[in-house]
């Protein structure tokens, strides 16, 4: 028999072969290969009927080598020793998997396959020789392709033209090159060259329902820079001075009636985009016009979104739009030319700048027109340039109109005309952005060109809404004190109001937070037309205004007191209008006799140690010293003002000393007063801020000032309050305050009494007895003496332990004792005085026992107690 019995002996059983690949010409090729064959014994006869498991392994060689492909068909049927299989239909010819080595057969380039069977698991392994596939009938059958010839199907790289039509349901792709009529394919892209009309035309021959044209790039991630979605280069001629020319245009008929239809004059999506490169949806190189009419991107009307794209870039600007020439953008306008009533408006067109216009004409009644913009998109990012005008005329009867702008009912501005019977104009414009959910403000002005003078101040201040109390809403240029409502204000009514904290904003720069429909517009900083009135007489540039007895006006500040900033234009009543541009700072101005205006004494020359001026008796002076060694002394008369300058750094007397007629002590200090020859002053010194009585004490009606510290003395020369220069505090006597902020340490030799809320912002001592009036709130630990808690240590044995207090309470005080460190024991307390208390055990200790212990002082202590209940006397039946 050959290699076919070494075959057997091997395997111990004949096998027979026959194979069958046929398929119909018109249908798809097969992806299984149909095999059958017949098993026998050694001995000829047939395998007994049953399932097998046969193992098919395809080779390139017809011996050793490598299998290219592997395939076990478990429970295969054998009747008759004949069984049928068809190889591939468990592990894939053509599918890249462990069975082929990841690597798919391709029968083209294997011109010779072998193979190997092995039977029933077989221990002599598979059977020799291989079986060499050859070729099945329909084969010769591969002329055709579909049942198509040759001649019907494009060929690559052809001797001559091929004539025909290409018709293509799916999709192509050109490696190298394809030439046709108007068509030139080179690397995989198409390049339309030439044709009769249209270079390139895309007409439906139906309704379209998907994309027309769509630019898609999926798994190849660019790497390189430059690389377009869709580039377009257009060549005009500029010799046709008339021609018009649109790198790309496109016109729509919309006539879809589907409710929220949406259309696009062209869509870009960029799906991912990891590259450091520069990724275009769309690129159109510079075009050089003539005096024709030349157009990037030239779309027609009608279009939902004209260009949608997440990120609009334009000359490599990220999210923004840069334009080497003009931008024109959506623009609104609504002008009434007059309001009679008051009148609310919708705005519902989108648009980047709106002028908002409303003239009430000359009707009496108050108006308020209202303009609510709800064709915003509320989208953060999104912003506007919105002018709003007000505008009245001549009427009989004093009034004021006032133009809302609103965004979706969200007041972002109010116009308001001050009440009077003249025709008037004001024009603001601002700009408002929505972000965080919010629509803010982000930028105010005027208008190009102010209509009238209430309108024509540049100003540039910066303002917030604010709450304001009462019914009278402040109108621009009023003086604001704090209102009577928490976080509100009011019309400041009283001069130098210390309250006093802003005025209201002409025409803001920004404004920020929002109005709550009950607000006005107040200059926090800058420049501001505020009201003025003649009070303090002419205001020149640079004095400082304060508030006047007049409603909402300012004054010129002739005293120390507070201010509201410094005017930066004059006022002499003169002007048409009462009112200047104010530098806002709100303050408090010390303002000196000179600077106040009055007439005053200047003495220059020698100057002894006992002083520069010596006033025993006459009228009231105004006194200014200069010189180089003393200050002023002064006798027994009363000075309205004084101001000391000192030249001398090395001065070593008084700069201002005030004895009484019978001292002649002289010490070195900021301030001395010596009330120690008679009856002495009344007050020695007195001023808005403070007074120093003849008695030596200290009456701060407003606030105190020494920057080199301040001490006080008593009658016998002892030291009575000091003060340093770092804000510490000593008062060997009793200290009073009703309200005080003390940042520096405090320390008190005497009673303290506190009536009113103090804060001490660094470590305050008290070394005497101490007494809150009111209740006391520590927001932090509470740390005491070991006078008021302590440990008592009752060592094993013992059965009692003393504790004495280092001061005495002033009454027996209330004591609590706890066992620590987990230890449980009956303890009693005993023999509690002023000078402490003994603590006792039931039993003696153990072992070493630790207790803990407080005492508190208390003041007239409660005991409570249950009322007592007399006994009922008993019945004495009769």
């Amino acid at each position: 028999m050959g290699k076919i019995s070494r075959w057997l002996l091997g395997l111990g059983a004949l096998l027979t072969l026959s194979f069958l690949l046929s398929a119909p010409a018109s249908a798809a090729s097969p992806t299984t290969m149909s095999f059958q064959g017949k098993v026998v014994n050694a001995n000829g006869t047939n395998v007994a009927d049953g399932n097998y498991t046969f193992l098919f392994k395809m080779y390139t060689v017809s011996s050793a080598g490598t299998a290219v492909w592997t395939e076990t068909q478990s429970s295969v049927a054998v009747t008759a020793g004949i069984f049928q299989v068809n190889l591939g239909s468990s592990c894939s010819f053509f599918t890249a998997n462990a069975c082929n080595n990841n690597t798919p057969l391709d029968f083209n380039t294997l011109s010779s396959l072998y193979l190997g069977i092995t039977f029933n698991g077989d221990a002599a392994g598979e059977m020799t020789p291989r079986v060499q596939l050859q070729s099945v009938p329909f084969a010769y059958n591969a002329d055709k392709v579909g049942g198509l010839a040759a001649s019907q199907l494009v060929q690559l790289s052809p001797s001559s033209q091929q004539a025909g039509n290409i018709n293509v349901s799916g999709s192509g792709t050109f490696g190298t090159s394809i030439t046709a009529a108007g068509i030139t394919s080179t690397g995989g892209m198409v390049t339309f060259t030439q044709a009769a009309t249209d270079i390139f035309k895309i007409q439906a021959a139906a309704v379209p329902t998907t994309d027309m044209v769509n630019f898609t790039n999926v798994g190849f991630p660019i790497t390189g820079d430059g690389i377009n979605a869709q580039q377009i280069d257009y060549y005009a001629a500029l010799s046709n001075a008339a021609y018009q020319t649109s790198a790309l245009r496109v016109n729509i008929t919309n006539t879809s009636t589907v409710a929220g239809s949406t259309t696009d004059a062209l869509r870009l999506v960029v799906t991912t985009s990891t590259s450091s490169g520069v990724v275009n949806g769309l690129r159109i190189d510079a075009i050089t016009a003539g005096t024709g009419v030349a157009s990037a991107i030239n779309v027609g009307t009608g279009w939902t979104n004209v260009i949608q794209s997440t990120k609009f870039t334009v000359a490599n600007a990220t999210g923004n739009i840069t334009a080497g020439g003009s931008i024109t953008a959506g623009y609104f306008s609504d002008i009434n030319a007059t309001e009679t009533a008051t009148t609310t408006y919708t705005e519902a067109t989108p648009a980047l700048a709106y002028y908002l216009s409303s003239n009430s004409g000359t009707t009496n009644a108050a108006i308020t027109t209202t303009f609510n913009i709800t064709g915003l998109p509320a989208t953060d990012g999104t912003f506007a340039f919105i002018t709003g005008n007000s505008a009245k005329g001549v009427t009989g009867t004093a009034r004021i109109h006032t133009v809302i702008i609103q965004i979706a009912g969200t007041t972002v501005s109010t116009i308001t005309n001050a009440s009077s019977t003249t025709a008037a104009t004001n024009t603001r414009s601002f700009t408002v952005a929505r972000m965080n959910g919010v629509w803010q403000v982000v930028g105010s002005g005027l208008a190009a060109t102010p209509a009238t003078a209430s309108s024509t101040v540049n100003t540039a201040d910066f303002a917030e809404w604010v709450h304001y109390s009462g019914s009278y809403q402040p109108q621009p240029g009023d003086v604001l004190s704090v209102g009577d409502e928490p976080e509100s204000v009011k019309h400041s009514t009283k001069s130098y109001d210390a309250t006093a904290i802003g005025v209201v904003s002409t025409d803001p720069y920004s404004v920020a937070s929002q109005d709550d429909g009950h607000s006005v517009v107040m200059a926090l900083a800058g420049r501001v037309p505020v009201n003025v009135s003649l009070e303090n007489g002419p205001i020149a540039v640079g004095d400082y205004l304060t508030a006047s007895s007049t409603p909402g006006f300012a004054m010129k500040a002739t005293k120390s007191g507070p201010t509201l900033g410094t005017a930066l234009t004059s006022y002499d009543g003169t002007q048409a209008t009462a009112q200047i541009t104010l530098q806002l700072g709100i303050g408090y101005r010390v303002i000196s006799p000179i600077e106040a205006g009055v007439n005053d004494t200047i003495i220059t020359g020698k100057l002894s140690a006992e002083g520069a001026l010596s006033i025993d008796a006459g009228t009231p002076a105004n006194v200014v010293a200069t010189g180089a060694e003393a200050s002023i002394a002064i006798g027994s008369n009363d000075v309205s003002s004084l101001a000391v300058s000192n030249e001398a750094p090395s001065l070593k007397d008084d700069a201002i000393r005030i004895d009484n007629p019978s001292s002649s002590t002289v010490v070195a200090a900021a301030i001395k007063v010596d009330n120690s020859g008679g009856a002495g002053y009344t007050d020695i010194f007195s001023s808005p801020s403070f007074t120093v009585t003849g008695k030596g004490d200290v009456r701060a009606d407003g606030s105190l000032s020494a920057k080199g510290g301040f001490t006080l003395v008593d009658a016998g020369g002892s030291q009575t309050v000091r003060i340093d220069q770092a804000g510490n505090a000593d008062f060997n006597g009793a200290l009073n305050m009703a309200n005080a902020a003390i940042s520096g340490g405090l320390s008190v030799g005497g009673d303290v009494n506190i009536a009113g809320l103090s804060n001490f912002q660094k470590l305050a001592t008290f070394f005497g007895k101490t007494v809150f009036r009111q209740d006391v709130s520590f927001q932090g630990h509470v740390t005491v003496s070991n006078d008021s808690a302590g440990y008592a240590l009752v060592r094993s044995n013992e059965k009692t332990v003393h504790v004495s207090f280092k001061n005495a309470y002033e009454a027996v005080p209330i004591v609590n004792v706890t066992p620590v460190n987990g230890q449980f024991v009956v303890v009693a307390l005993a023999n509690i005085t002023k000078d402490g208390f003994d603590i006792a055990l039931q039993t003696p200790a153990t072992t070493d026992l630790n207790l803990s212990w407080t005492a508190t002082g208390v003041i007239d202590p409660l005991t409570a107690q249950n009322p007592l209940i007399p006994a009922e006397s008993p019945t004495v039946a009769p």
